[in-house]
């Protein structure tokens, strides 16, 4: 079983573009006093794609899989750092008190099997990706 992080280019920001709708962010402040939107893991369609390949490859070689893999780049991707990326349009709303600030899966045993470099969380790397898939 695949436990696929959002993906870029396929999640509620990506809809919200194709619709040219503005996207409301939850606004969350850290103890220190910084502001962020919400934490989430995320992969990029090419990444995916690769691990995907990776996957099926160590099957085919016999190799033994986990039943449960988390799928998602290493780190936290604030979405608000996509947004500014990707140059969408967006506005600050209160986090409600009920919303999560982080949702995030720890891809550690897919890494084992697919090394995915920690740049492949950057903003401008899942926005790049987004990008070249939707072409």
């Amino acid at each position: 079983a695949l436990r696929i992080a959002n993906v870029a280019g396929a999640d509620q920001l990506a809809a919200a573009a194709a619709r040219g709708t503005p996207v409301a962010l939850d606004r969350f402040t850290a103890p220190d006093g910084s502001v962020h939107g919400p934490l989430r893991s995320y992969i990029g369609p090419v990444t995916l794609a690769r691990c995907l390949d990776d996957l099926v490859g160590a099957a085919l070689a016999g190799r033994a899989l986990p039943p449960v893999l988390n799928v998602a780049a290493p780190g936290a991707v604030d979405m608000a750092d996509l947004l500014r990326a990707a140059r969408l349009p967006w506005h600050w709303q209160p986090a409600p008190p009920d919303a999560l600030d982080r949702a995030l899966v720890d891809p550690a045993r897919l890494l084992a099997l697919s090394p995915i470099p920690p740049e492949a969380a950057s903003p401008a790397r899942l926005v790049a990706e987004w990008q070249e898939a939707g072409q």
